[in-house]
């Protein structure tokens, strides 16, 4: 568990980003099964320099669509209104599911760093989309604590930002010209970094930094007002048990 402050960005016109204060953290190993976070995942191969996993994880998307009591009002005051379409009332009652994510996963180790591709689908019929992941990562560890640099791409099919990133039917309440409806395939590279400072056994100063950029085939259109998902967290990490 960490307690501290930090902010879970969200693109979506008129929105606001999400405060965090705590961010909770399971993990859990057994001989091939395991729960990292949100992570669920079964050892379908394991080799000294690899792995080959089946994994499965929600996507977070639907965070950006939750509702935020007064966030239109004071968007409209720090935004103004979007152009010809879109108003912060009308974004502010829009929804979107959850999905959960399903699929494989290889990783591949070599020294402190670790080069991973994934391939997740849609398993709950949400919205029919595919995400395809590809990162490389490197740990670097020191008496002023150990610091891991993760740099990778997301490919989300055409179904998958349709549904997050575009407007639908029905959306507004009222006809949306066919134009504005759905989004385009799109390669979104993030940057990730991940501190950790042991203070004694069970505690230590975490900082989490993570920015996204998003295609621009998505920032362009009408629901998306930002070129970047920003989230970032520091705090203090304590373990349960």
């Amino acid at each position: 568990m960490s307690s501290g402050i930090g902010q879970f960005g969200n693109p979506v016109a008129f929105s606001e980003p999400l405060p965090l204060y705590l961010l909770p953290s399971v993990r859990y190993y057994g001989e091939r099964f395991y729960i990292d976070n949100l992570d669920v995942g079964y050892a379908l191969a394991e080799r000294p320099d690899w792995q080959l996993d089946l994994i499965a994880r929600p996507s977070l998307e639907a965070l950006y669509y939750l509702d935020q009591d007064g966030a239109a009002f004071l968007a409209n005051i720090f935004y103004g209104l979007r152009p010809n379409l879109l108003s912060a009332k009308a974004v502010e009652d829009i929804e979107r599911d959850f999905s959960y994510l399903g699929g494989v996963r290889y990783d591949y180790y070599q020294g402190a760093s670790r080069f991973g591709l994934s391939l997740l689908t849609d398993l709950t019929g949400v919205h029919h989309g595919q995400e395809w992941r590809a990162e490389a990562s490197h740990r670097f560890s020191a008496t002023s604590g150990d610091l891991q640099l993760t740099f990778g791409l997301r490919l989300l099919s055409e179904n998958y930002t349709a549904y997050y990133y575009g407007l639908r039917k029905g959306d507004l309440g009222s006809p949306i010209p066919p134009v504005y409806i759905g989004a385009d395939a799109a390669l979104n590279p993030y940057l990730r970094l991940d501190y950790h400072y042991p203070l004694r056994a069970n505690l230590a100063l975490v900082a989490h930094g993570y920015i996204e950029h998003i295609d621009d085939e998505l920032s362009r259109g009408h629901l998306i007002a930002s070129s970047a998902i920003i989230n970032w967290f520091a705090g203090i990490s304590w373990r349960v048990f």
